[in-house]
């Protein structure tokens, strides 16, 4: 519901202002979040919309950092490592300090299966942003990133660490749950999955790919089997 008002609000300033960048990238933001996590009624016409709106906010401002940034998240989400990369890095330029643009940059090399370039982005995300409202997404990604390279211990790491920046959020206990999976750790993998489903017992049931039908699966489904 969140998301369909703050999409409803960029819809009314892009019709109160159509030269102003800001709206069309942060509705591309949006509906990339919503393609991420599977939201979208329509995940093709959502991906196809995010790209319209990054390339159209890129149009009217090219020296905003946020413009760059939405595309790249865009370009992610369709594929293009051609284009996303070099538009997170353009976001970063423009905009060193930002804690957000870093972690872009982060996950879309984690997109491409490029963990160990995508560490020290995630890296400079957390230093840039100790009190950034997602911190516990720097964290949570950085973990997936160990994860991917087998390296446990270091994710368990990552996955406390945003567990204990925001216990609530289901995803890192699910991940944790994965790690402790793989590591033959079964009373803990367990204890993580129970506290996964407590915190959302509406996706109980759901499988994996639905819960996240974008993501990096393969390390996830074996720990969790």
């Amino acid at each position: 519901q969140d998301v369909e008002e703050a999409l409803r609000l960029f819809d009314r300033a892009i019709q109160a202002d159509p030269k102003f960048a800001t709206p069309y990238s942060a509705r591309s933001f949006a509906l990339a979040q919503m393609f991420i996590q599977g939201n979208a009624d329509d995940l093709d016409a959502c991906g196809t919309q995010a790209m319209a709106d990054a390339e159209k906010a890129l149009t009217l401002d090219d020296r905003d950092g946020f413009c760059h940034y939405a595309l790249g998240r865009a370009c992610t989400l369709a594929g293009q490592v051609d284009r996303a990369i070099p538009a997170h890095e353009k976001a970063v330029e423009l905009q060193p300090n930002s804690a957000m643009f870093e972690y872009g940059l982060g996950f879309a090399l984690t997109w491409f299966k490029r963990p160990l370039e995508a560490i020290p982005h995630l890296d400079a995300a957390v230093r840039l942003g100790p009190h950034d409202p997602l911190l516990w997404a720097f964290y949570n990604l950085r973990g997936n990133c160990r994860l991917f390279l087998k390296q446990f211990g270091q994710a368990i790491t990552g996955y406390n660490l945003a567990i204990q920046f925001q216990g609530h959020q289901f995803y890192p206990h699910l991940y944790l749950a994965a790690t402790f999976g793989y590591l033959g750790q079964r009373s803990e993998a367990k204890e993580a999955y129970d506290r996964a489903y407590q915190l959302r017992p509406d996706l109980r049931g759901v499988s994996v790919r639905d819960l996240l039908p974008h993501a990096e699966l393969a390390e996830l489904e074996e720990g969790l089997r």
